[in-house]
C-alpha cells in the first residue's frame, strides 16, 4: 500500500513526515512527490503554472505507480494538483487511487480578490506567515526567508494565476478536511462564481461536484495548517482510504 502526496506551496518531501509513525504499522509507504527547484530537486528550473506543475507531477506519478493499492493525498496547492492528477490519470485510462485525500483546500478552485506573489518580500512575508505555516524562527533569519522567498513565490504565482473553474468526475471517493479559520479567510479573499456566499455547504457543493462517488467533509479547528495540530486524524482518514 501506498500514499502518493502532493506538498503546499513551499514544501517538500519532509513536509509530510509527521505522518510516518501513524502509518508505519500498517505496511503503507508515503511517497512524497517534491516540485523541481526545492530539495533533492534543487537544480532544477521552479515552475510557475499550474499546468507545467501538474505535467511534471503526473509524469512523476506514473513512474512511481506500480500498484492498484494507493491513496492521492494533497494539502493546498498539493490538493489542487491532487484532484488534477487523478483527472489526468483518468483520462488516459491509467490505474486509479482507491480515494484522494485533501487537506487545506476547502474549495477545490477559487479565484483570488488579491494577489501575493508580486509583493515586495517583506510584505509577502507578512501574508503567508498569517497562513500559520511558516516557523518564527525562520521569519527571523532574513537569509533563510530570501532562499526560500523564490520557491514560494513560483508557487503562489502558479496558484493565484490559475483561474479554471471547471468540475470533473474523477470518478473515486473524496475525502475534504480543512481548518475553520480557514473558511473565513475564504470567505475575505475569494472569487467564487457570482459572488456567492462561502458556507459549509458551498464547499460540500463544490467537492461533490467532481466525483460520481462519495464525498466526505470535516471542518477541524485551526489555520491552514490545521494538520500539524491533527496529526493522528489525517493519517486516520488516509488508512480509511484503502478500506
Amino acid at each position: 500500500m501506498k500514499i502518493f502526496a502532493f506538498p503546499f506551496a513551499g514544501g517538500n518531501k519532509y513536509s509530510f513526515n509527521f505522518l510516518k509513525k501513524y502509518i508505519a504499522p500498517y505496511n503503507i509507504e508515503l511517497i512524497v512527490l517534491e516540485y523541481p527547484g526545492r530539495g533533492l530537486r534543487m537544480k532544477e528550473p521552479l515552475l510557475e503554472s499550474i499546468e507545467s506543475v501538474l505535467e511534471d507531477a503526473v509524469t512523476k506519478l506514473k513512474q512511481e505507480i506500480d500498484t492498484d493499492d494507493y491513496v492521492i493525498y494533497g494539502h493546498s496547492m498539493g490538493a489542487l494538483i491532487g484532484l488534477l492528477a487523478c483527472d489526468k490519470l483518468k483520462a488516459t485510462s491509467f490505474k486509479m487511487p482507491k480515494r484522494l485525500l485533501t487537506t487545506g483546500r476547502p474549495l477545490p478552485h477559487r479565484r483570488k480578490k488579491e494577489k501575493t506573489f508580486d509583493l515586495t518580500n517583506e510584505a509577502f512575508y507578512t501574508k503567508i506567515a498569517a497562513l500559520g505555516g511558516i516557523p518564527e524562527q525562520l521569519l527571523q533569519e532574513p537569509a533563510l526567508m530570501d532562499f526560500y522567498a523564490p520557491i514560494l513565490k513560483a508557487d503562489f504565482k502558479a496558484i493565484e494565476e490559475y483561474n479554471t473553474l471547471e468540475t470533473y468526475d474523477i470518478g473515486i471517493p473524496i475525502s475534504v478536511l480543512y481548518g475553520d479559520e480557514e473558511l473565513q479567510k475564504l470567505k475575505e479573499n475569494t472569487l467564487v462564481g457570482e459572488q456567492e456566499e462561502i458556507t459549509q455547504e458551498t464547499v460540500r457543493q463544490k467537492w461533490e461536484a467532481q466525483t460520481s462517488k462519495v464525498v466526505s467533509i470535516r471542518m477541524l479547528k485551526g489555520n491552514h495548517f490545521f494538520i500539524y495540530d491533527h496529526e493522528q486524524y489525517i493519517a486516520e482518514n488516509i488508512i480509511q482510504g484503502f478500506s
